[in-house]
């Protein structure tokens, strides 16, 4: 099981998913319930995480670093066009291309009968999600509008995620904290100090 805390970014299912279109062959659900099926009978991966992998290719490393490069991509265009346009529309435009693009493979997966597990819950935390990374999308426009660096802003509010993501995980999902990780969070917050110094 992956944590939360160290595994975190919108796009995450996005870039998976986009993977196991192209990929079509033999795919891996990442999760507690996860099965493997073969695409070359007709069949497929589904999983309560929602991710297609390719199974001979990626794994849930490679999954996190594409994720990363969308995550810095989607903040240096924040940076680019925080000079341009007012914060809450920027904000508002972003979160429509989004759910434009999530749309699409969303459409894609219906076309090609991938069952799509829902729940009353997975909704509500799915509302949840979706409210602080409206906020959270705000705020970058905020932050990177008052001439911040990207070389400065992107590594705290990255940086300081983590940190917090890993506390909740902590303290609601019951998800251990083991040594590396208070290794990691202690180095985290060294890196925040010095890039504010």
């Amino acid at each position: 099981m992956i944590s939360g805390g160290l595994f975190i970014a919108p796009v995450q299912c996005t870039g998976a998913c986009l993977f196991g279109i192209f990929f079509r062959h033999h795919y891996v659900g990442i999760g507690k319930h996860a099965k493997v099926n073969d695409t070359k009978k007709g069949t497929f991966t589904h999983c309560d995480c929602s991710f297609l992998c390719y199974h001979d290719y990626m794994n849930w490393i490679v999954t996190a670093l594409l994720t990363a490069f969308f995550f810095g991509a989607y903040n240096f265009f924040i940076k680019v066009a925080s000079g341009h346009i007012h914060q809450i529309l920027g904000a508002v435009i972003l979160q429509l291309v989004a759910t434009l693009t999530g749309a699409l493979v969303l459409l894609y997966l219906r076309y090609t009968n991938v069952p799509l597990k829902f729940s009353e819950q997975g909704f509500i935390y799915a509302v949840l999600a979706g409210v602080f990374v409206g906020l959270a999308e705000i705020t970058s426009f905020i932050v990177f509008s008052k001439g911040v660096s990207i070389s400065t802003g992107i590594p705290i509010i990255i940086g300081v995620s983590v940190i917090f993501a890993s506390l909740l995980g902590f303290l609601f999902l019951k998800e251990p904290i083991h040594l590396q990780g208070i290794l990691g969070i202690i180095l985290i917050i060294a890196g925040i100090v010095l890039l504010t110094r």
